[in-house]
């Protein structure tokens, strides 16, 4: 069997192994955790059945090694209802789409459950390497993104949205529904975000388009945020397990060795 830890502080994870260094930086430490686990799946796994590749994992992709991940590709939301960040989701669902095809090559089991293996040398030998590793990686934390918004229409758009408002101030309907349709013909304005890391380095944001042709300043551009993260900083924190409020708690074999 080839033992391979995943291990992250902040945005940065590192997976390592037998004949295994995988550095991945990211938006979030989910992301960062899924993007090195992908890579792992990708790039060390077989396809055809052959050899166990056990995997550890940081508890903040628990809900792989507890199954109920999935429920988060198929929501787009998190255990507590909130929804998930976009590259997170991205993450989970090219996780589900590698692993399906190697299924009979994975084990999970979670970075924190190392110290209560038996005979776990190699184990916890493995993790501090990958925790050196991790430490000589520059801080990547993200702030939040600098938004642009791309709106050629920009003047056009504000002249209808004053005739509408007078349409509607004197109750002429007719009026309004015939701007309220020549406004929406205009081309939509869209959002486009950088973000900037505290390396130095800027990662594009996707850019969207704003819904419904509403006026800019009615949109709630808050939407595309980026929180960051703040997953702490030594070995000891980062293994505490991270409590979800579900139903029962997953179980793991404790006799694996």
């Amino acid at each position: 069997m080839k033992e391979i830890v995943i291990v992250s502080k902040g945005n940065n994870a590192v997976a390592y192994g037998e004949g295994v260094e995988i550095r991945k930086t990211s938006t979030t430490g989910v992301s960062a955790n899924l993007s090195a686990l992908n890579e792992v799946l990708k790039t060390v796994v077989p396809t055809e059945a052959g050899e166990t590749h056990r995997i550890f994992l940081m508890d903040l992709v628990q809900g792989i090694n507890a199954g109920y991940a999935i429920d988060y590709v198929k929501t787009g939301k998190q255990m507590n209802g909130e929804p998930l960040n976009e590259a997170d989701l991205a993450g989970y669902k090219e996780f589900y789409e590698l692993y399906k095809d190697r299924l009979l090559n994975v084990r999970f089991n979670l970075v924190s459950y190392i110290p209560k293996m038996r005979d776990n040398k190699v184990y916890m030998d493995l993790r501090s390497k990958a925790y050196a590793i991790l430490n000589s990686m520059p801080t990547a934390n993200t702030v939040a993104p600098t938004q642009t918004v791309i709106d050629p229409d920009k003047e056009l758009r504000e002249t209808f949205d004053k005739l509408i408002k007078d349409a509607l101030t004197s109750g002429n309907m007719e009026l309004y529904r015939e701007l309220k349709v020549e406004r929406d013909k205009l081309q939509a304005p869209q959002v486009s975000s950088t973000i900037t890391t505290n390396a130095g380095n800027q990662m594009p944001v996707p850019t969207f388009d704003v819904k419904n042709g509403g006026s800019i300043d009615d949109i709630d551009f808050t939407i595309n945020s980026v929180k960051t993260d703040t997953t702490a900083t030594t070995e000891e924190t980062n293994d505490k397990p991270i409590e979800f409020e579900i139903g029962s708690t997953p179980t793991w074999d404790s006799t694996q060795a």
